[in-house]
């Protein structure tokens, strides 16, 4: 690995939000020692012991004097030198004071954070700003990367940015794995799942193997479920419930998107300050459909994987992420992990394959025997005796949101009220839709034996449900076609094999959505239990069994019915509010457009009313940037940095190139002949007060702050000439912003070709030899190359779009 290193200056901070390290046991994913050999890398710090921040010397470190402290601020690109200027002309004192003065008003000011600047005086600028964002601090180190805290540049939204330093080579498995997360994150868009936003690379100075990747995501302050039971302890049944439902919705959705996460564990579950659960860290993920991971490779946290996970992790389906969630619902419940953790590897695994965890209720009597239950299917050795999608889980947890001896009204009337979430009421669903008064739950009976089906009412009166009697299948069917049931308890052993008849025509035609079926069996034993299994039964039980336990089985079963019928009212309602949201971001996002339309066409008419502009050379200028950006943007020097919302940012902006000129006077403004150059003065002040006119719209507009960037930067910026001979400000090169830059180009050729009152217009050919060759230094040399290609569309363009 080369020492350029995009941290060499902090260490790990320990804060709650996304981080890349794992604290729940050994983590079976190891990157390559190359990568390794950086991510683990002792980061010294370059701060003084005592002090201002750059008071003193590191170690043997040369103090910094403020000329070259300020070069590496311009260099990193945490600052322009138009901010840099500005900050320092506001404070005229700090041009001669010592290097820690001008630290100290920077952090001061809010412009530089404690971990830009030990960066900058250590030297290792190189990765404090990633394509459009800046680095504010690290977050937290591991096997899949280095995570950074960081902002957008225009935006200021902040996010969270995971990198990788390794080889350029993309085949090795590590990296595929790192660009398995991005492809995995830029697929899903879920409130229970840490969502992706960008990503990029960058080459690492003076190395040709190496290469900086970087995966931008959102920013989750909180802690993870880990730490939050250990500052806690286990948590209430309702919470943790909610908390496991949480994050079966996110597992759910990237299911749906046919991927497994393949590390469900508590310290990859972020809990926001709002208790709304978030996955984090889809590294591991694997699409369902494809299977990349060699043979036999163990992928995932010992301490939650799967059985099936550990022998071999290309077997790992969806079940295998619904044994981890079961895990994390273990170690909530009691604040233990399932298993001891005290044993070797190899032991630990082998014993997977043939242990369960210790019962939940020895560690915390008070758990109910059905949620005891629920954890034990997840946890099921076997995959094919764990739930079979998140969406069951969901189901299955959804019981026990409702604390004991509470009123069904005290419930979550929907499901944004089941996530914590808080709309406006008017935004809300129709309060008690999933709720709404039902008759009693009904239960049919199918058994020949009056005592038995007698016995069984008894039983079942305790529970309140229903009860209806078939003594046979013919009877049952006649019952089932008249009425919704709830649930059908069936007798295994109705004469001529009627049983399984009446079964297949149950799950063929269900009486009631999400009916339940319970089999009554001679007998408690493995030969019942498999045909139980296989007739579609949901449970059985033997003719031996209690009346209060019978009571409590159809009791849970009619339970888990009602959760299921829950979600689904509130999977429709989540539906018809999910749309209804989508209408109102399209009309609101409508109507800023239509406000930003209605604001251009404004000026732009205001300009045009003065004699400035006339509408010719607006509707040219509009054509003449969009055919300069668009073949730029084919060219390797702007790879990148143009797509189709800059261009249309960019055609709508220079409609206010020039609305600057509205405050110069007539006489200055109509002169047809040469300024003076008091006079010229005045003239190059148009592009000043144009751009304080968007700034000032921009704070009354916060909303449409992007457009009115860009705006600002070509109204101002315009006139600079690439070699620092221009105005306002002076700039030169990639300082002056790039729609600036453009714009310069397409307003000189308008200008050339147009008849003005004191010149001829020229034709193409003089005009484009006059750009080309007789303005040396006025344009970007980048931007020329794409007037070159364009040329005859322009030529077109004018030829058009006469005055």
């Amino acid at each position: 690995m080369s020492n350029t290193s995009l941290d060499s200056a902090t260490g790990p901070r320990p804060v709650p939000c996304p981080r890349s390290d794992s604290t729940s046991g050994p983590t079976m994913a190891e990157a390559p020692s190359s990568c390794r050999a950086e991510l683990g890398r002792e980061h010294k710090e370059t701060w003084p012991d005592s002090g201002s921040p750059a008071s003193g010397q590191a170690g043997s470190q040369k103090a910094l004097s403020l000329d070259d402290f300020l070069a590496r601020l311009l260099t990193s690109g945490l600052l322009t030198i138009r901010e840099l200027e500005q900050f320092l002309d506001q404070r005229p004192l700090l041009r001669s004071s010592a290097t820690d003065a001008v630290i100290s008003a920077l952090m001061n000011q809010g412009l530089l954070t404690e971990y830009q600047v030990g960066r900058l005086l250590s030297g290792h600028i190189f990765g404090l700003v990633l394509g459009n964002y800046r680095t504010v601090e690290r977050l937290g180190a591991g096997g899949m990367g280095v995570v950074y805290k960081a902002e957008h540049i225009h935006m200021k939204r902040t996010v969270a940015i995971k990198v990788l330093v390794g080889e350029a080579d993309p085949s090795s498995v590590f990296l595929q794995r790192f660009y398995s997360e991005m492809q995995a994150t830029a697929v899903l868009s879920h409130p229970n799942i840490v969502l992706a936003f960008d990503a990029g690379e960058l080459p690492v100075p003076e190395s040709r193997q190496e290469v900086l990747r970087y995966l931008v995501m959102e920013y989750v302050p909180g802690k993870d479920l880990e730490q939050y039971v250990i500052d806690n302890g286990p948590l209430p049944i309702k919470q943790a419930c909610d908390y496991i439902r949480q994050a079966a919705s996110g597992l759910q959705h990237a299911y749906e998107h046919g991927l497994v996460h393949r590390d469900i564990k508590p310290s990859n579950l972020l809990l926001t300050p709002q208790n709304q659960v978030k996955i984090l860290d889809f590294g591991l993920a694997r699409v369902c459909r494809r299977r990349h991971t060699e043979a036999h490779i163990m992928l995932g946290s010992v301490d939650y994987m799967a059985p099936e996970q550990a022998r071999d992790a290309r077997s790992a389906d969806i079940r295998a992420d619904i044994y981890a969630l079961g895990g994390t619902l273990y170690w909530l419940l009691s604040g233990k992990k399932p298993f001891p953790g005290d044993r070797a590897v190899i032991e630990e695994l082998l014993a997977r394959q043939r242990e369960s965890p210790p019962p939940l209720r020895n560690i915390r009597p008070e758990i109910p025997h059905e949620l005891e239950a629920v954890v034990c299917q997840m946890m099921a050795i076997n995959p094919g005796d764990r739930y079979s999608t998140p969406l069951a889980v969901m189901s299955a947890v959804s019981a026990f949101l409702e604390p004991a001896g509470s009123s069904r009204d005290s419930r979550p009337s929907t499901l944004i009220d089941a996530l914590g979430l808080t709309l406006p009421q008017a935004a809300s669903p129709v309060a008690g839709d999933c709720e709404a008064p039902r008759e009693a739950r009904r239960v049919l009976l199918v058994c020949d034996s009056p005592k038995y089906r007698q016995a069984c009412r008894a039983a079942l009166a305790a529970a309140g449900p229903e009860c209806l009697e078939a003594h046979n299948a013919e009877e049952a069917k006649a019952h089932l076609s008249q009425q919704p049931i709830d649930l059908v308890l069936i007798d295994a052993q109705l004469p001529d094999g009627c049983a399984v008849t009446l079964t297949s025509h149950l799950r063929m035609h269900p009486p009631a959505p999400h009916a339940k079926l319970i089999l009554v069996t001679p007998e408690n034993t493995p030969p019942w239990l498999t045909a139980a299994q296989s007739m579609g039964a949901d449970d059985c039980v033997p003719k031996s069994i209690l009346p209060e336990e019978l009571a409590n089985r159809v009791r849970a079963m009619l339970r888990i019915k009602e959760a299921e019928d829950r979600a689904d009212c509130q999977t429709a309602q989540a539906l018809t509010l999910s749309q209804q949201l989508e209408l109102t971001q399209r009309l609101r996002d409508a109507d800023l457009y239509q406000a930003q339309e209605v604001l251009i066409f404004a000026m732009a008419k205001m300009a045009e009313l003065r004699g400035l502009e006339t509408s010719g050379h607006l509707l040219r200028m509009q054509a003449y940037v969009r055919a300069l950006a668009e073949e730029a943007a084919r060219l390797p020097a702007f790879k990148g940095r143009i797509d189709d919302v800059f261009v249309r940012m960019l055609e709508r902006g220079v409609l206010l190139h020039d609305i600057g000129k509205v405050a110069i006077p007539d006489h200055i403004l109509l002169k047809p002949g040469k300024l003076e150059p008091e006079e010229r003065s005045v003239m190059e002040s148009h592009t000043v007060v144009g751009g304080d006119i968007l700034l000032a719209v921009a704070r009354q507009h916060g909303a449409s702050s992007e457009f009115l960037q860009v705006a600002t930067e070509l109204v101002r910026h315009h006139h600079e000439r690439y070699d620092g001979a221009g105005y306002p400000d002076g700039l030169a090169g990639e300082a002056i912003p790039l729609p600036a830059r453009i714009v310069a180009i397409a307003d000189v050729y308008d200008a050339l070709r147009s008849k003005l009152v004191y010149k001829p217009g020229l034709a193409h050919p003089a005009a484009r030899r006059l750009i080309l060759e007789s303005t040396h230094g006025q344009f970007d040399p980048g931007l020329l190359v794409a007037f070159q290609h364009c040329e005859a569309s322009l030529e077109q363009i004018f030829a058009q779009t006469r005055d």
